[in-house]
């Protein structure tokens, strides 16, 4: 898979090694894109093979916005769609700093796009997007008034977080969309690049493996038949005609959904012990951990 920037300084936590439940995780203001820009997005990206993104379907009144920062650890890429007031609302902004927080940690693949918003504006604050921010801010200012010494240090503190975070996204190689651009088009150019370069197991049906796409719903219909789920799945016929690839690909399509993984091949004579090494590894993510388990 190719990285759209260069690998962080910080080292990369066990966390990013591990299979991830969504392949996007889509962050936006509601307001201003829901049921226009990031809706046709969100269907053009299922379309295309993307099926597990995260879209957070109007955040209940009550609910803690850190509830969605699990989402986040869980996604592979994080899209965020940046309006004019995307920086007016706290809980897009606290989004903002953990996808951050996980592109630096943990190598999450982060992808911008400006809606209708010049990159050097999020990154100064300036134009209609820093006054959307500055209005925020005065928000937060009145609240300070009527706090205790502490709670205003964190609202200080908050504030510096959010300010440096869109210093950063803004520094970051995006995707642009101005008034004077057809939405349609940019979102068909943008699906097409995402699922080519930086969510790589949705695109391997379309990588000349002709038939694909309908063998794996048909084998999906088998592995998920049964409420418990499917134990053994046999895939036969005469050698040469694709067993292994076809059981490759259904691998690294499905394998976001399983904390663990391994793909085990040529499972005969020999190999067993090495093969034996090689689940254990993948099964524990080469911690040291050394069950006895007979082949």
């Amino acid at each position: 898979m190719k990285r759209p920037y260069s690998s962080p300084s910080a080292s990369s936590s066990s966390n990013s090694k591990r299979p991830k439940k969504y392949d996007v995780f889509l962050s936006f203001r509601g307001e201003d894109t829901r049921n226009k820009f990031t809706s046709f997005l969100f269907r053009a990206l299922k379309e295309k093979g993307i099926h597990h993104i995260f879209i957070d379907d109007e955040l209940k009144r009550g609910k803690d916005i850190s509830e969605l920062f699990g989402k986040i650890e869980e996604s592979s890429c994080s899209i965020i769609v940046l309006s004019t007031n995307y920086a007016n609302s706290t809980s897009c902004l606290k989004e903002l700093v953990k996808i951050l927080d996980c592109r630096n940690t943990m190598e999450q693949i982060v992808l911008p796009i400006f809606f209708l918003v010049e990159p050097a504006h999020v990154r100064n604050k300036t134009g209609a997007f820093g006054e959307a921010f500055n209005e925020l801010k005065e928000k937060k200012e009145k609240e300070k008034a009527i706090l205790t010494e502490n709670k205003r240090e964190d609202i200080e503190k908050e504030l510096k977080r959010w300010e440096d975070a869109l210093t950063q996204l803004g520094g970051i190689s995006g995707f642009p969309l101005t008034e004077r651009d057809n939405q349609a088009e940019f979102i068909d150019d943008f699906v097409l690049k995402v699922s080519e370069e930086y969510v790589g197991s949705p695109n391997i049906i379309s990588k000349g493996l002709f038939g694909m796409h309908s063998r794996m719903e048909k084998l999906k219909s088998y592995v998920y038949k049964s409420k418990s789920g499917a134990e053994f799945i046999g895939i036969c016929g005469m050698g040469g005609i694709g067993k292994t690839t076809i059981a490759r690909t259904f691998y690294e399509l499905e394998s976001s959904q399983f904390e663990s993984i391994s793909f085990l091949e040529n499972v005969k004579g020999n190999y067993l012990k090495s093969l034996k090494e090689q689940l254990l590894s993948d099964t524990f993510e080469g911690e040291n951990a050394q069950p006895t388990v007979e082949l």
